[in-house]
């Protein structure tokens, strides 16, 4: 899977990376991007301004608001249903519902 990262208080390290696809593990949902804003706080992610990577990794991957289609749902996750379309503000790759 795609996406884009930054190396956390280096400006400029903007690139796109290949990450693991996820599951929709218990209680979370798997959602695809269909669109994605690079904001504003991305932006000075970029310039170096701040940011850290998750532990175990040197990158970060920016753009937390998105436009997606549900794929999958987790056991316990109700309210959502695949192909359902969803707006995820500070999405994350691993987010409880």
């Amino acid at each position: 899977m795609r996406a884009v990262a930054v190396t956390p208080k280096k400006p400029g390290s903007s690139r796109q990376v290949e990450i693991p696809m996820p599951t929709a593990a218990s209680g979370m949902a798997l959602m695809r991007v269909l669109e994605v804003g690079i904001d504003g706080t991305d932006t000075e992610i970029n310039e170096g301004l701040y940011g850290e990577a998750p532990p175990g990794s040197d990158f970060l991957v920016i753009g937390h608001e998105a436009l997606s289609v549900v794929e999958a749902v987790g056991e316990g996750v109700s309210g959502f249903i695949p192909g359902d379309l969803v707006v995820c503000a500070q999405c994350s790759r691993r987010m409880r519902l």
